[in-house]
C-alpha cells in the first residue's frame, strides 16, 4: 500500500472461533441446527466482547500502516 502512496492506516481485528465445551474433532462435519446455533452464537459473542475493547483505541506507532489485534491471552486449544 505504501506503494501506492496509501497513508491510511489499519486496523485488522483477528477473529478466531472459540472452542466448544465438550467439542471434538467432529465440528467441522456438525450441520446439525443445534450445532451451528451453538457456533454462531459462541462466534457472535466473542466478536462482540473483541469489539467491545476497541483495541483500536490507542497509542500506536505513526510509521503502522497495519495494525493487526489479536485476542489477548491463552488461544483455546484445538479439539482432538
Amino acid at each position: 500500500m505504501a506503494d501506492y502512496g496509501c497513508q491510511t492506516r489499519m486496523h485488522v481485528v483477528r477473529l478466531l472461533a472459540p472452542q466448544l465445551e465438550n467439542e471434538t474433532h467432529t465440528k467441522d462435519v456438525d450441520f446439525t441446527a443445534k450445532g451451528i446455533s451453538r457456533r454462531w452464537e459462541a462466534g457472535y459473542a466473542y466478536t462482540r466482547a473483541m469489539l467491545a475493547r476497541e483495541p483500536w483505541n490507542g497509542e500506536f506507532d505513526p510509521l503502522a500502516g497495519v495494525i493487526l489485534h489479536e485476542h489477548e491471552g491463552t488461544h483455546a486449544r484445538a479439539a482432538e
